[in-house]
């Protein structure tokens, strides 16, 4: 199913519309692609993740392909959409990637939903979901929050996605 935003989505837009969630870690970059788009090119950079937690969605794998635009070649150097950090501990809200290099294993963060995970397993974000976050009883601080509340956060509003799903089939007439 396709949904067309007119604005960036909010956490719990992105929390629905990801398929898989997990937190992961930055293994290294493995590819830059040079994509042509129309009369532009940019270049593509493909990070090696390793799954930690899958949060959301199924996968039995251990380890996955993420490509964001953004990188640089001998030819051809584009701004980043989405920064992976080799090293750094990641929350990440994927698609999988219906692209011209399209893999398996490979995915897109969507609407760019990726965020720090600190060593003190806090989990960095900006301030309009910090701002979406408060108002659902999460604790936060100026920079962020928990990973065990967002954790939690992230399954109540799967929860509550397929509540209104099964009450939609509940109450569909009988053929």
């Amino acid at each position: 199913m396709t949904i067309i935003y007119e604005e960036i989505p909010s956490f719990e837009e992105c929390v629905m519309g990801a398929e898989l969630i997990v937190v992961a870690y930055v293994e290294k970059a493995i590819d830059t692609i040079i994509d042509d788009i129309g009369d532009r090119s940019q270049v593509q950079t493909v990070f090696k993740v390793n799954i930690e937690d899958i949060i959301k969605g199924k996968t039995s794998m251990k380890t996955i392909k993420v490509r964001v635009v953004g990188g640089k070649t001998e030819k051809l150097e584009t701004a980043w959409s989405v920064r992976l950090n080799v090293g750094n501990r990641m929350l990440l809200m994927l698609s999988p990637d219906y692209g011209p290099h399209q893999i398996e294993d490979m995915f897109v963060p969507y609407f760019n939903s990726n965020y720090l995970v600190t060593s003190e397993d806090m989990v960095r974000l900006n301030d309009k979901i910090i701002d979406e976050i408060k108002q659902q009883k999460i604790y936060v601080d100026k920079t962020g929050a928990k990973l065990a509340d967002i954790r939690t956060f992230i399954r109540s509003i799967m929860d509550s996605k397929k509540k209104q799903e099964d009450a939609l089939v509940k109450n569909e007439p009988a053929d």
